[in-house]
Order: structure tokens, then C-alpha cells, then sequence
């Protein structure tokens, strides 16, 4: 994939800018539920979605919105062949064609996280709830169907495993994700607690943890099973509303950036939103928005949206399977008669997903070198402005044209001879949203 460049590294000369996201687009529910499990018993957060050559396996959890997850927390796998699908609940016997063993007793798994490390070589990273345990574990398989838990645990929930208080490093408050980098090393994103005092204006008692807000947090591993210490990664601060709260992080690697959703958990309203945010290195992320990036359509989507683990690329296009629910986040409040959830998805273009409205505006690049004989922008669809050429200092302009976007928002913009490998800058005038350069 062509290296990006995001319109808030360019320069603001002029002008009204407002940063924007574009149209998302719902693609309904993924699957329906046909089995006698109900309709309540559905998640898909922050679950998994693998391609298997002809089929497409989703990883998901079975969980009640209104009973103790001890009492029915499970988990399912659900296999697309086509338009068909085939649904299967865990079982705990390896002779089962969806089978996991070696859980400690009484307890229950949820949550599942799916890696395909190589053919034969499976991870599933998974939240179990029992008496006095609440830990997130891994189990290992040749197949990605028989399971076996491997390994110590990974973190402790706080504050539903005595253990997470003597284990501060490991210590987690559920929604935890993992992906493996291109250099085979492992990072896990997860909610984190931390303490704040009664006069604080982020203090609220009502929370299921009160006197904590929930903060993301970054491990990073070797062998995926072993963790560095945890890196504070992203908060919520001054800026934010005092009832803020970040749930979870999921991500999607795509050129030279990550893309996250963020779970925006307000606890006044009990809901939960999605953010954007981006950045380079997993570390440092950057929040252009600070507020909710996906518009809730639906009926079942009252209180919030929560996204899968797994956010993928079909060509340029990003697609986001989520959970979207009708029921408040501590269960008291529904839109509706009953409780549901949904596994649903929604697309938006890859060069949409961050945007800078300019009105009577003049942006400014930074300087990069021209290696291609062309260079594509992405703007709106039939956006009409300038885009000029300048020197390595933005001081003299080399070349300008007026440009109108085609009907997906896309310009290419070719080279004469004599600019090809060349330092230089872009400059834009007018009315117009930009939303990526690739490079």
C-alpha cells in the first residue's frame, strides 16, 4: 500500500478548517441468528473475523445483556460459506468440532480475540469469569476449531479477580485486544483503571468501579505470552467531558499508519460512541476529533456501538464489524421493549476516514520528495479548487492547475519532466475537504 499523507500535517495559510470525517455506510446485520439461543445473547466485541481460503470464520460471545456473565457467558463460532452459514456453540469436548479444554473449573470464556499466526498455528486470547477469577488467557490450536488454554494468564481484571491488586502491571479492566506486527512481535490494547479523588470533577460513584476512570493501555511482546510493562497510550483530559471514559482500542494497520476506534464510554448517559484516531509507531496517538465519528442509524444502536478487534481492508475500502445494542451499559435503561444486540457492519473508504474541511482556505504541505510521476488526492466528490506546486520552502510556485474531483473524490495529478524527483510543496485554495494525499 502507497505511503499516506493525513491532511492535518498540512499547514493552515487561510481560512475557516474543521476536521471531518466521511460517509460511513451501514451494511446491515452480518449474520442472523437462527439457533434457539436468542438474539440477546450476541457480541461481537472485540471478537474476530478470519478468512480461511473458502470460508470466513467469526469468532464471537455468547452473553447476556440482563444476567450475570458467569451464568452464560460462552462462545460461538459462526462459518460463512457463500451466502450460508453455519453457527456452533464451544463445547468442552476436544471431540467436538468447536472444542476448547483445560479452563479452570467453573469457570466461562468470552471475549475471543483469533490470531492465524502461520497454517497450523492458532492463538485465541480470551477473557474467562468464574468464582474469585477474571483473567484474560491464551489457548493454542492447529486448526483454529480444538482449542487447548496454554500458558499462565496474561492480566487480571480489576476489580473482579482478588489477584489484579498484587499484580499492578497486569492488571486490566476488560476489552482487550492483540494483533501481531509485520516484524511477528505482539501488542495488546486494554482498558486500564486508575484512581481519582472524591472533589475530582471525573469522580462518580455510580460506576461499577467507582472512584476509577478506564484509560488505554499498551503491552508489548515477544512471544505474545510474556508482556513488557504497560505504556499509558491514550486518556481523556481537560478537554474532554468529565464523564469520559475510553473502553477499548481497536486497529487497523494500513500504509504508513494505524487507525483506532476508540470506545467513548460516556457514564452520565451509560452509552458508548466510537472516535478516530491515528498514529505511526502504536505509541503516540493522535485525536484530531474528540468526539464521536460514527453516526448511531438504528433502533438497536441507542446505546452505543462497540467494534470487533478485527477491522479489515476489502481494496480501499474499510470494513468495521461491531456490536451495536439498544440496552444502557449497566443494564438499567433499553430503547426498546426488550434487550437486543447485533452483529452488524459498516464500510466508509480508507482516504475518508479523516478529513479537513477547508472554507475560503489555503493549506500548505510539508515537503516531500516526488519518487512517482503522479500523485493522487482524495478530496469530496466534484470539489473544484487550486492545487499549485511549490518550491521545498512553499515560497515559489513551479506549476498550478484548476482541479475538480471526480465523482469517488479522487484527483491524480501527473508530472512534467522536470519536477519528477524533486523536493516540493502543495498548496490548495478555496472551498474544498481534503482528506489523504497517497504518496
Amino acid at each position: 500500500m502507497n505511503k499516506l499523507l493525513l491532511p492535518f500535517e498540512w499547514k493552515s495559510l487561510a481560512g475557516k478548517s474543521e476536521n471531518v470525517v466521511g460517509n460511513w455506510k451501514h451494511e446491515g446485520v452480518i449474520f442472523p441468528f437462527t439457533e434457539p439461543w436468542g438474539d440477546e445473547f450476541s457480541s461481537f466485541f472485540p471478537s474476530s473475523r478470519i478468512e480461511t481460503g473458502d470460508s470466513v470464520r467469526y469468532y464471537y460471545s455468547l452473553c447476556s445483556i440482563t444476567k450475570p456473565e458467569r451464568e452464560v457467558a460462552w462462545l460461538a463460532l459462526a462459518v460463512r460459506e457463500g451466502d450460508t452459514f453455519r453457527k456452533y456453540r464451544l463445547s468442552d469436548n476436544p471431540a467436538d468440532y468447536f472444542s476448547l479444554t483445560g479452563l479452570p473449573e467453573d469457570c466461562r470464556p468470552i471475549q475471543p480475540v483469533v490470531l492465524r499466526l502461520a497454517e497450523n498455528d492458532w492463538r485465541m486470547y480470551f477473557w474467562i469469569h468464574g468464582p474469585g477469577k477474571c483473567r484474560f488467557l491464551m489457548a493454542s490450536s492447529t486448526n483454529g476449531l480444538n482449542w487447548q488454554v496454554s500458558g499462565i494468564p496474561l492480566l487480571y481484571h480489576y476489580p473482579n479477580d482478588p489477584e489484579a491488586a498484587s499484580r499492578p502491571l497486569q492488571s486490566s479492566n476488560d476489552a482487550t485486544t492483540v494483533y501481531q506486527r509485520e516484524d511477528r512481535t505482539f501488542e495488546i490494547y486494554s482498558a486500564a483503571k486508575t484512581f481519582v479523588q472524591p472533589d475530582s470533577p471525573h469522580y462518580f460513584e455510580k460506576d461499577h468501579a467507582g472512584g476509577c476512570i478506564r484509560i488505554i493501555q499498551r503491552w508489548t511482546s515477544r512471544d505474545g505470552l510474556n508482556l513488557s510493562e504497560p505504556d499509558v497510550i491514550l486518556t481523556p483530559d481537560g478537554l474532554d467531558p468529565p464523564d469520559l471514559q475510553f473502553y477499548y482500542l481497536s486497529c487497523l494497520d494500513a500504509g504508513n499508519y494505524r487507525f483506532g476506534f476508540v470506545g467513548r464510554y460516556r457514564i452520565d448517559a451509560q452509552r458508548m460512541d466510537l472516535e478516530l484516531v491515528y498514529s505511526v509507531d502504536g505509541l503516540h496517538w493522535e485525536r484530531p476529533f474528540r468526539d464521536s465519528c460514527f453516526p448511531l442509524q438504528f433502533p438497536e444502536e441507542a446505546f452505543g456501538v462497540y467494534a470487533a478487534a478485527s477491522i479489515y481492508l476489502e481494496g480501499s475500502t474499510v470494513c468495521m464489524p461491531y456490536t451495536a445494542t439498544n440496552t444502557a451499559h449497566n443494564a438499567e435503561a433499553c430503547s426498546e421493549e426488550r434487550s437486543i444486540r447485533r452483529i452488524c457492519l459498516a464500510t466508509i473508504p480508507l482516504h475518508q476516514l479523516f478529513g479537513r474541511q477547508m472554507t475560503n482556505g489555503a493549506l500548505l504541505s510539508p515537503p516531500v520528495r516526488t519518487l512517482a510521476r503522479s500523485q493522487t488526492f482524495h478530496f469530496r466528490a466534484g470539489d473544484r479548487l487550486r492545487l499549485s506546486v511549490m518550491n521545498a520552502f512553499g515560497e515559489k510556485e513551479l506549476m498550478s492547475r484548476e482541479i475538480t474531483a471526480d465523482s469517488t473524490g479522487r484527483y491524480q495529478l501527473e508530472y512534467p519532466d522536470d519536477l519528477f524527483n524533486k523536493v516540493v510543496r502543495f498548496k490548495l485554495d478555496g472551498d474544498f475537504t481534503l482528506f489523504t494525499q497517497e504518496m
